[in-house]
């Protein structure tokens, strides 16, 4: 994933963990790379 997305593993890690915000961009480099719609990525409200 890193390789692909230019993103680190640690900043993928710091997100999956609930930790900062990735921008628009981000969020829509790592969408393709993963062939989903970015709000697909994005956490619903609890």
């Amino acid at each position: 994933m890193e390789q692909h997305s230019g993103v680190s593993y640690e900043r993928l890690n710091e997100w999956e963990l609930g930790g900062g915000v990735a921008d628009d961009d981000t969020i829509e480099m790592l969408a393709e790379v993963l062939d989903v719609e970015p709000s697909e990525l994005l956490a619903e409200d609890a």
